[in-house]
């Protein structure tokens, strides 16, 4: 049997052009393969949150798929996944794939593992299958169908939440196939999870496994696709790419085997990070991006991957010196954004600043100073680019901050963190030189003055950010115990033979700044456990 693996981007919610766009699909492949198979929730696209909750839209899906889709699906068939209703009691509504074949839904097989850990909460808008299903028999072969958190009771990559394993079930049954279609979020520990998980099932049962997932960006999440097809001793028969639209046919009973390179953690980050921007750039309706370049690490990072995402043409970079800007930090921007091809506007701020803190004075009778005076000049420097956002054809504002200043507050509330998305929110400081150089790699790109100067907010004289903060990778290396894995400050200082008082004043400062973190933009998800979606503190608490 020959699998058409249709690794699809959809848009969340656009309901006829995502039916449009399987059915041109279908008309393309259907005469080069017996089945074609589309991710997990590929009719709302992934995942569609609240909107689920109106009637109207589940109406129309429905309506999609048995007025237009159905009826032209012929003799191939067709697995797709989309919302179905139910009139048992809870939710009213199931996650489910579809089986469609001459002109009829054959089966719809219901998600059983409905996941509410990190990022997801789909026991908010779906209700379990109440029994194992999934066994469908299609051209001799019985096919046993799963969709994505279905397959995740098995191997040390498990979430180990769950009493039972729908794989497993469908096995005993006796199957000569497995397929699962997926909505699996890309973070850089999870290929590598899915891969050990799959290879647990085929070890253990000895039959071809299809993975066919999601790829794109909606809001603060990728998908990587990489949909395979693995032989029944777990060799690929077929691969998709990463982080793109792809389909491949794989023969399951193929015994031509392909040999995939490995990709490294900053490969597979930049990738994400570049089809983050550029889905939500588009995927809104934008037309490019605008990035406050200051001269350091995270704004030259950024604006590379920017001009990546969305091309050099659709960037502007605009750098605003104050007084207290280094001569290096402007000439350093100049430098990046020509290496780049990309605009970059100087607009100085120190006569605003001045006539603010003067007025100020004039209105109050106090003149700013300290942390007061410093914020006014991010403050300054984000209304000029939002105003140039709104003046702009179509171009929105990122905000360049990095992990370990939203883990700390080390950033200005309605300054630096004004934006519409946060490429590298996602990303620890250490983290963003190692991506930097990697960039540089083939040539110098990111200016090697920007990776070697010390690093500064610049919003006082010779200010340094180790004036404030411990040293990137000391602080970098407290986060990560701290934040992804919920360590005490014991625990951490043993480990790291750190004084216990400085990893204490490090988690005073991540519970003193929840409250920031609650109004940044979205951000970009690469890591394992990310701040936006992941972790839900409240911001008023005594836990210390």
């Amino acid at each position: 049997m020959k699998l058409a693996m249709c690794q699809v981007n959809t848009v969340v919610g656009d309901l006829e052009n995502n039916v449009s766009g399987l059915l041109d699909i279908y008309n393309k492949y259907q005469s080069k393969a017996d089945l074609l198979i589309f991710p997990e929730l590929y009719i709302t696209g992934y995942s569609p949150l609240d909107i689920v909750e109106r009637e109207d839209f589940v109406q129309k899906q429905l309506d999609l798929i048995y007025k237009k889709l159905v009826p032209s699906i012929k003799s191939t068939a067709v697995i797709f996944g989309g919302i179905s209703r139910h009139t048992s009691s809870g939710k009213g509504l199931h996650n489910s794939a579809y089986f469609v074949c001459n002109g009829e839904v054959k089966a719809i097989v219901n998600k059983q593992l409905l996941p509410t850990y990190k990022l997801f909460d789909e026991r908010r808008y779906f209700e379990p299958a109440r029994m194992d299903t999934g066994v469908i028999v299609y051209k001799g072969s019985r096919i046993g169908l799963s969709i994505c958190e279905d397959m995740w009771s098995a191997g040390s990559g498990t979430n180990n939440l769950y009493d039972k394993n729908p794989v497993d079930n469908l096995c005993q049954k006796g199957v000569d196939l497995l397929i699962n279609i997926s909505a699996s979020p890309f973070d850089i520990t999870k290929e590598k999870k899915r891969e050990e998980i799959i290879k647990t099932y085929i070890d253990k049962w000895k039959v071809p496994f299809a993975i066919v997932n999601y790829v794109g960006a909606n809001d603060s999440i990728v998908f990587d696709g990489n949909s395979r097809l693995y032989s029944g001793s777990g060799k690929v028969i077929a691969s998709a790419a990463s982080f793109r639209e792809d389909i491949v046919i794989g023969d399951i009973n193929s015994t031509r085997y392909i040999t995939e390179d490995a990709k490294s953690d900053l490969d597979n980050i930049h990738n994400a990070i570049v089809l983050g921007i550029r889905d939500y750039v588009n995927k809104t309706g934008h037309k490019g991006v605008i990035v406050g370049s200051s001269g350091g690490i995270d704004s030259a990072l950024c604006a590379v991957l920017a001009a990546r995402a969305v091309g050099e043409k659709n960037v502007t970079c605009i750098t605003m010196p104050s007084k207290y800007s280094s001569r290096g930090s402007v000439e350093h921007s100049k430098k990046l954004c020509k290496n780049l091809g990309v605009e970059l506007l100087t607009v100085p701020i120190e006569g605003i600043f001045d006539q603010f803190c003067n007025d100020y004075s004039a209105f109050t009778g106090n003149k700013p100073e300290g942390l007061a005076l410093e914020n006014i000049q991010p403050r300054l420097r984000a209304l000029i680019l939002m105003a140039h956002s709104n003046m702009s054809d179509g171009k929105i504002l990122i905000a360049t901050g990095n992990k370990s200043e939203i883990a700390v507050g080390y950033c200005t509330l309605y300054g630096d963190t004004c934006g519409a998305i946060a490429p590298i929110g996602d990303l620890y400081k250490t983290q963003v030189y190692e991506l930097a150089k990697y960039i540089n790699r083939p040539g110098e790109i990111i200016p090697k003055e920007i990776i070697e100067k010390a690093p500064s907010a610049e919003l006082r004289f010779e200010q340094k950010d180790s004036d404030s903060l411990p040293e990137y990778e000391v602080l970098d290396a407290i986060l990560k115990l701290y934040i992804d894995e919920k360590k005490p400050a014991g625990f951490i200082a043993g480990k790291l033979n750190y004084d216990v008082e400085l990893v204490n004043r490090v988690a005073r400062l991540v519970y003193v700044n929840e409250f920031k973190r609650r109004q940044l933009p979205p951000v970009i998800k690469v890591s394992d456990f990310s701040f936006v979606l992941d972790r839900r503190y409240p911001v008023v608490h005594k836990f210390s």
